[in-house]
């Protein structure tokens, strides 16, 4: 947009003090700064720097009047008070043609106290610093979330959010020494759909909507150690309603074992929950068979251990006791390989899933119903 060269503009500065930033911004209470402008020049820069790979953080400087200490962070006296702080939303406008036109859209990253000079002396001034929300995706990269913190310190043999952020083209391991994640098909890692997973404690997952799928080959080391007892993870969201078909949400293969391939199937036909074995003839085992569809955002885990001459199984749903058991003949074989969405079904809602973790153990190693009532 050009803007006149030859009249003065209407602008305006306004900080939302105490803002939900998770919540909708259109219900922001915007307390209108602009009188308090000085003489300094607003500096606002975004868009990507000549020979920068990627887009830097738009960002705002603009010096206020403080003379009365309301822009003073901690000062008990201020109108503000205690909401004159780090991340408090900042925006800048311009009025022309009749419409307010936003120039600037960010969160406070500093209020730096300064004095300026005048005619008389100094005068007290705060110069404020923001970043858009580009900033904020950045700096999230490198905090783990309360999910990951709750599931590394279970000490996985392996372990993978699949937080990896916006600008992910693959999804490492969280356990050294583990390949990985293998993607295939179209994997999404923007998070603008993931708000139930940052209520439940989890950071943006992995989309797999289009069809694209999670897996890894794990090392020879994890297959050995889940020889005799094993359990398999994920947590993420689905709806039937708006699937292609059924849903794999776990298979993983047991080679040496009686069965070396297992699944957690949800079957839209039928609406059934399923753990199936099968044997490398391809010979099918309805281990365990749950009614109904559990869609939303949930954690999934499936336990086994060799009991004498049969495997008991076990089925963990948002909690650390098993929703159902189950038992069958044969012998158990270590996990070798584990995969999210094997089938490739798509969505037309989004389909976050991540969290992918194997134990050496036929128990739920944390508490996973604690977790998600801390957090939701």
């Amino acid at each position: 947009m050009a803007w006149p060269d030859d009249q003065d503009l209407q602008v305006e500065v306004a900080a939302a003090f105490g803002a939900d930033r998770k919540a909708d911004p259109g219900t922001w209470a915007w307390a209108d700064l602009s009188s308090r402008l000085l003489a300094d020049p607003i500096q606002i820069r975004a868009g990507k720097s000549s020979g920068a790979r990627f887009t830097s953080p738009s960002s705002c400087t603009v010096t206020l009047d403080n003379t009365d200490g309301a822009l003073t962070p901690g000062h008990p006296i201020s109108p503000y008070w205690p909401n004159v702080r780090l991340g408090t939303p900042l925006r800048v406008r311009v009025f022309w043609d009749g419409v307010w036109n936003t120039r600037f859209a960010g969160f406070a990253d500093q209020w730096e106290p300064t004095f300026l000079p005048t005619t008389n002396g100094t005068e007290s001034a705060t110069r404020i610093t923001a970043y858009g929300p580009l900033q904020r995706l950045g700096q999230s990269r490198g905090a783990q979330s309360p999910m990951r913190r709750t599931i590394g310190a279970t000490a996985p043999l392996a372990y993978y959010p699949a937080e990896d952020g916006i600008l992910a083209t693959a999804a490492g391991s969280a356990v050294p020494g583990q390949p990985a994640l293998v993607i295939s098909g179209t994997v999404g890692f923007d998070g603008n759909y993931d708000t139930g997973a940052y209520r439940l404690g989890a950071a943006a997952l992995a989309d797999l909507a289009a069809g694209g799928s999670l897996s890894v080959r794990l090392t020879a080391a994890v297959t050995v150690a889940t020889q005799s007892r094993w359990t398999v993870h994920t947590f993420g969201a689905f709806d039937l309603a708006y699937s292609a078909g059924d849903i794999v949400l776990m298979e993983w293969t047991t080679p040496g074992g009686t069965f070396t391939r297992w699944r957690l199937v949800e079957l839209q036909s039928t609406t059934h929950t399923q753990v199936i074995a099968y044997t490398a003839a391809g010979a099918a085992t309805v281990v365990i068979d749950q009614s109904g569809a559990q869609g939303g955002y949930r954690t999934w885990a499936v336990s086994a251990e060799q009991v004498g001459g049969n495997i008991h199984v076990s089925y963990w749903l948002d909690s650390n006791t098993s929703v159902l058991t189950g038992s069958v003949a044969g012998t158990l074989g270590g996990v070798a390989s584990l995969t999210v969405n094997q089938s490739g079904t798509t969505s037309s809602e989004p389909m976050p899933f991540g969290h992918l973790a194997v134990w050496a153990t036929n128990q739920m190693p944390y508490e996973v119903g604690y977790t998600l009532d801390s957090y939701g």
